[in-house]
Formats: C-alpha cells, sequence, structure tokens
C-alpha cells in the first residue's frame, strides 16, 4: 500500500507583528479560518482514496489538487493545535508563540491542548482509518503533524526514499509497506 502525504496550500493569511496570549489565540483561529493560495496546486486524476483534516486549508487544498470528489474527513488528521505557552500578558512576535507552545507541547506542558501522546494516539487511529480502507490513498494534512504521522508510519513498517526537512506548502511524501 502507498500512502501520498502532502501538506496544504499556503494560506492567506498575515500573522500581525506582535501580540499577547488572547492575540495567539485569535491568529491561530484566523490562520484556520483562512483561505488558501491555489496558486502553484497541480491537478491530479487519481482514484486513490484521499483524506483530509476537518480544516478549510486541507478541505480547499484537496479540492483545488482532485476536484469535486469523494474525499474522506476527519479530525484524526488535524494540526496539533498550538495554544498560549504563558498567561503573561507580553507582547511577543508569531514566530515566538509558535516556536515556545512546540516547545511546551513537546515537554508535556499543560498549556498545549493536545498533549504529545494524545498527538501520537491521534496519528496511530488516523494509520488505522486509513489501513480499514485498504488501498493506495493521498492524505492532505499539515506540517506539525505529518512529522508525528510520519514517526508512527515508521514504526508500522511503513518506509519512505524521501528526506525529511523543512516541510513546505503542497510537498508531498510518499510512505509504502511491502
Amino acid at each position: 500500500m502507498r500512502i501520498t502525504i502532502i501538506r496544504h496550500a499556503r494560506v492567506d493569511f498575515v500573522f500581525p507583528g506582535s501580540f499577547g496570549p488572547q492575540g495567539q489565540i485569535e491568529a491561530s483561529r484566523g490562520y484556520n479560518e483562512s483561505p488558501i493560495d491555489p496558486s502553484g496546486i497541480k491537478r491530479v486524476e487519481t482514484d486513490d482514496a484521499i483524506f483530509i483534516s476537518a480544516l478549510r486549508r486541507s478541505r480547499e487544498t484537496a479540492h483545488a489538487m482532485f476536484g469535486e470528489r469523494a474525499m474522506i474527513r476527519s479530525e484524526l488528521f488535524n494540526e496539533v493545535p498550538l495554544g498560549p505557552f504563558t498567561r503573561v500578558n507580553v507582547r511577543l512576535p508569531a514566530l515566538v508563540w509558535d516556536v515556545f507552545g512546540r516547545i511546551a507541547w513537546f515537554f508535556r506542558n499543560g498549556s498545549q491542548p493536545e498533549r504529545r501522546m494524545q498527538t501520537r494516539e491521534r496519528a496511530d487511529r488516523a494509520i488505522d482509518l486509513i489501513e480499514e480502507v485498504g488501498r493506495d490513498c493521498y492524505v492532505i494534512t499539515h506540517a506539525f503533524f505529518m512529522r508525528t504521522l510520519f514517526r508512527q508510519l515508521r514504526k508500522r513498517g511503513y518506509t519512505t526514499a524521501s528526506r525529511m526537512g523543512m516541510i513546505k506548502n503542497l510537498e508531498g511524501f510518499i510512505f509504502e509497506k511491502p
């Protein structure tokens, strides 16, 4: 079985220069609700199954890439939610909120809406869903979640020739299980 995992298209959203904890929550919500920039999306003709997250950017990317066809939409493929890593009212750039929020997630800090173990379990359930369908597929998902998904796929015996680095928008990674 071949699983092609693709990061969604670029989101048409500009983060504010800096903001506090409440601003981080609002910026995350704004990013989640914003449309994609469809430029650069190449059309793919396939009969493979298509899995998408419940987030707008995943759905819009899949429709631009595969057209209007049946897709399996599940929150299992959603991005790892990001919350403010501190409640102290300090204004910081978006990148700082993102990096420190992800560090808090990694170290199992209670400030994040989802713990690392929960993300791992969600990735395993996502793989269960893919294997239940049991055929080659595409998955349109999100960069931070992809890292956990990749790790769990490898643990289940899937292999890839893809090199892992920065995950760019619309970049695809192919995993196969003999």
